[in-house]
């Protein structure tokens, strides 16, 4: 059951949302839903997927919004400087058009709860930072991103060219798949391990076919 705390913080007015698929357009500064479970579709270069685990309007007075985060027990950057937060934070600004949006951290195994208010005055400046990690990222090459634990929680795992790199190791080099897979967390090998029973699942088919 989720922590008594963290339940009083979701006793809102309305609109209370879960799992809302988000995508933000950082070259037109819009943002717009897209469904539920992370159902981005094909992202374009400049265009970042996000879902907030929940979302509730806490004053239609102040037109303030609240989104919350959920995690497990690691704590992780405050929310005023955690670039998960802020595209969730921005994605709701855009698309309920509310002034504040209180975006919060909520630990589930003892309650604690991280969180900042974002005005709409910081709006632009947010949009910039999100717009310079885009330019980043298109601007990088998959040689140099690096694999690692902070991969765990990355909403971009699977398109990451970094792991598709790992991934055509890991099926064309024995030695060098023992060795990635020692320094992976559990998480990234369970995420390839489901990839490969699926293709193990497809090459069977191909095979009966022939």
């Amino acid at each position: 059951d989720l922590h008594p705390k963290l339940k009083a913080l979701m006793e809102v007015e309305a609109a209370v949302e879960t799992e809302t698929a988000f995508v933000l357009d950082t070259k037109h500064r819009n943002a717009f839903r897209t469904g539920k479970s992370r159902n981005y579709g094909a992202l374009k270069p400049y265009q970042i997927g996000t879902t907030p685990d929940w979302t509730g309007w806490v004053n239609a007075a102040e037109n303030k919004v609240r989104i919350i985060d959920f995690k497990s027990r690691k704590r992780v950057t405050h929310p005023r400087e955690n670039l998960q937060i802020i595209t969730q934070a921005v994605a709701v600004f855009e698309t309920y058009g509310c002034n504040f949006v209180e975006a919060g951290l909520g630990y589930l195994d003892d309650g604690y709860y991280d969180s900042y208010e974002f005005s709409r005055f910081e709006l632009p400046g947010l949009w910039a930072k999100l717009e310079e990690i885009v330019r980043k990222a298109n601007a990088a090459k998959a040689t140099q991103l690096q694999t690692g634990e902070h991969c765990t929680y990355c909403k971009a795992l699977m398109v990451c060219p970094a792991q598709k790199q790992a991934l055509t190791v890991l099926m064309t080099d024995g030695e060098a798949m023992e060795a990635a897979v020692a320094t992976m967390p559990d998480a990234q090998v369970a995420k390839i391990h489901t990839t490969l029973l699926a293709a193990e699942k497809l090459l069977s088919r191909v095979d009966k076919a022939i």
